[in-house]
């Protein structure tokens, strides 16, 4: 029942790397927010997602299935946090424009020989705002030319989006992050790209704190678990096997004649 922990330690590596990441070299003027000529900030990567909190019963449920959603639970609320990388230092370099974008940022990481200049690019087109962060110069044992590094790209409203990582010039998507929400139920995927160590997970959470949590391993996705629970925190799940068979199955809480599970 722990198959994805092991997705908690690069997860929690990648978001120290972000931080430390925004940390700048750069001596340049403080900027608030960058921006264009026309006083206009550069807009700030607002996936709109919440931080989910499962029902207190869940929470407090040792039953191995509620363990097991509890820890792809934590993975997926992590990924608001991948966002940290899209706002830059406040000694950044604004390359002034138009009010309305496009809104470029430099700034370095590192000094004397290790150098990394980045350059974030902000563009809007019909309503839907993009990312770009692209890297140039050396960590002292690689270098790199125009690299681009993460993208993203989420509704002017907040209301869905996307974010990747990509493994070197080659632009290979080694992490994506797909969040929506409408009419009060919100869905966030995540999704770690490694050939056959793939692995998927599709949070859906509604209004009232129910939900469900998905997740797949392995390219073509092959599902591994399944759980839902209504929004008094009763529960059910199924484990599957790599045929598809399920391989196990639980629940917890007890179901009552007000808090009947359904999905």
């Amino acid at each position: 029942m722990s198959k994805f922990r092991k997705l908690l330690l690069p997860l929690c590596l990648m978001t120290v790397f972000f931080l430390v990441s925004g940390c700048s070299d750069d001596d340049s003027p403080t900027v608030p927010g960058g921006g264009g000529g026309g006083g206009g900030d550069a807009p700030t990567f607002n996936a709109g997602i919440a931080t989910y909190t499962p029902p207190t019963l869940m929470q407090n449920s040792a039953d191995p299935g509620a363990t097991q959603s509890k820890i792809g639970i934590a993975l997926v609320n992590s990924a608001p946090t991948f966002g940290n990388f899209l706002v830059p230092p406040t000694k950044s370099d604004p390359e002034l424009g138009e009010k309305a974008g496009p809104w470029v940022q430099t700034w370095a990481i590192g000094g004397g020989q290790t150098i990394i200049n980045v350059t974030m690019t902000i563009t809007e087109i019909d309503g839907v705002y993009r990312w770009e962060y692209v890297v140039s110069g050396t960590d002292g044992e690689n270098t790199y030319t125009n690299v681009l590094l993460y993208a993203a790209e989420a509704a002017t409203d907040g209301s869905s989006g996307w974010l990747e990582f990509y493994d070197g010039p080659g632009e290979v998507a080694v992490m994506r992050w797909n969040f929506m929400v409408s009419g009060g139920v919100t869905t966030s995927e995540v999704l770690f790209l490694d050939g056959s160590d793939s692995s998927r997970l599709i949070l859906v959470t509604n209004t009232d704190g129910s939900g469900s949590l998905d997740t797949y391993t392995g390219l073509p996705w092959t599902m591994e678990f399944a759980a839902s629970w209504n929004a008094a925190g009763v529960g059910t799940w199924t484990e599957y096997n790599p045929n598809g068979s399920v391989s196990d199955s639980g629940g917890w809480g007890a179901p009552t004649a007000k808090n009947v599970l359904t999905r």
